[in-house]
């Protein structure tokens, strides 16, 4: 169980109700993204991707504390690998062992490491 501001919370079982957000600590290149990733908050992750790039070629993404991850996911976080690319920079994934992000990037043969 982990702790929340609303309370214990089983990490086992889904939390399709957390709301999509990210923190980007400049100093460590570290994008943390919490919640769902959705059709509707894809665009925000991708831009949120896209921007931190701008300042950087490189970055870590931190999808630890991610629920659910779809192919529109998956598609924004292929722009942000395309854009470090062409930045001349890196996009470093991490995830943890068994979750939905570990298991989507794996079926899709996407770089990845574990946290």
């Amino acid at each position: 169980m982990t702790e929340t501001i609303d309370g214990p919370r089983d990490r086992s079982a889904p939390a399709l109700d957390r709301p999509y957000s990210s923190v980007l600590d400049r100093s460590a290149r570290v994008l943390r993204v919490h919640g769902v990733v959705d059709e509707v908050s894809a665009p925000t992750f991708r831009d949120d991707l896209l921007d931190a790039l701008e300042s950087d070629g490189s970055l870590s993404v931190d999808l630890g504390d991610v629920d659910f991850f779809p192919s529109v996911a998956v598609g924004a976080l292929v722009a942000g690998i395309r854009q470090a690319d062409a930045n001349g920079g890196t996009l470093d994934v991490l995830v943890v062992a068994g979750s939905v992000p570990h298991r989507v990037l794996s079926i899709c043969h996407l770089p990845h490491r574990l946290a």
